[in-house]
């Protein structure tokens, strides 16, 4: 894979510079389209995901340093390459701590100087290939390979959660997105966990529309209602891939309320309600009165109320949930 390059500079004859000084198609680099202030870096690198920056740290309305310290909060695992003026050096001291990969002099910069500094990057970011599969027992036993031996670092986690309408739904699932995958020459890890989800880690983070497509391509040959969870954050160890796999699950809840958006992404946990709405008890009572008499429309009635209630206090725990439903039944 062809590893994303975006230039933020203010100065235009800085960039067309940068732009001459190496074939980066050749270098198997691709530019995206330039960035002359930090609003539109901060735009770009939320749409369009680079791999590296190549930052002038005097830019307006958002300056590099605080570039930086958007990476940091959001856990962006872009790779910094710091173009400075000669005069700039507190400041790259500053960006250094931040967390920038390096720096380059912007005044006599040669194109072998940038063309080092750039494959050294992406050496250090080069897609996993090795493992493809791992049972999620491996990884929380450490009894696997090491997943991170060849990625360093991934970005991405997305839960498929078919809907329980044929049994071999997770098998057709998974046998398209791999299919998928394999046709785009996408990299993937899949995790293998239980018969309900699916799992897939990548070292990238991909657009919107990567989703609703493969959304599409899952609905039109699989034919089951479907999914989507999805963590983006930098995972280094274990206990990143645990956590991500512990909000990406989240979207189990959300196919309880059957919501109209089947594709959710998760950075925290949902604070769901651990008891039941109130008057539960009491509503409860009323359906078993109502069946216990036969009386049909003060049946509709009061299950209309359950659900009503159950939506009005939305997110309840799933184990919650499940605990009224089997009740309803039970009555």
């Amino acid at each position: 894979m062809k590893n994303k390059v975006l230039i933020i500079e203010d100065e235009i004859l800085a960039r067309v510079g940068l732009h001459q000084l190496l074939d980066w198609e050749a270098l198997g680099f691709i530019l995206l389209e330039d960035a002359k202030d930090g609003q539109e870096a901060i735009q770009s690198i939320e749409n369009k995901h680079p791999d590296i920056l190549l930052l002038d740290l005097n830019i307006p309305k958002v300056n590099g340093l605080q570039i930086l310290e958007y990476l940091n909060k959001n856990n962006l695992d872009c790779k910094v390459i710091v173009i400075s003026c000669n005069e700039e050096f507190e400041m790259v001291k500053e960006a250094m701590k931040l967390g920038a990969y390096d720096y380059l002099r912007k005044l006599n910069l040669s194109s072998q100087e940038l063309k080092e500094i750039l494959l050294k990057c992406r050496a250090e970011k080069q897609p996993f290939f090795r493992v493809r599969e791992i049972r999620y027992e491996e990884i929380i036993s450490h009894t696997g390979k090491d997943i991170f031996q060849d990625v360093g670092t991934y970005r991405t986690l997305l839960c498929i959660l078919p809907h329980k309408e044929k049994q071999d739904g997770i098998f057709s699932v998974t046998e398209q997105c791999r299919a998928w995958f394999q046709k785009r020459g996408q990299e993937y890890l899949q995790i293998h966990k239980g018969a309900q989800c699916c799992y897939f880690v990548f070292d990238s983070r991909f657009p919107g529309e990567f989703y609703e497509k493969l959304y599409q391509i899952l609905m039109q040959s699989c034919l089951i209602k479907l999914y989507l969870g999805i963590y983006e954050g930098v995972m280094k160890e274990e206990t990143d891939i645990n956590r991500a796999i512990a909000l990406a699950e989240q979207i189990q809840m959300m196919s309880y309320y059957d919501e109209e958006q089947r594709i959710h992404y998760f950075t925290e946990k949902i604070p769901a309600k651990e008891h039941s709405p109130n008057r539960m008890p009491h509503m409860q009572a009323a359906l078993k009165k109502a069946v216990s008499e036969l009386d049909r429309e003060e049946i509709k009635k009061t299950i209309t109320h359950i659900f009503t209630a159950v939506y009005e206090e939305r997110y309840i725990n799933i184990n919650v949930l499940r605990r009224i439903f089997m009740d309803m039944l039970g009555v």
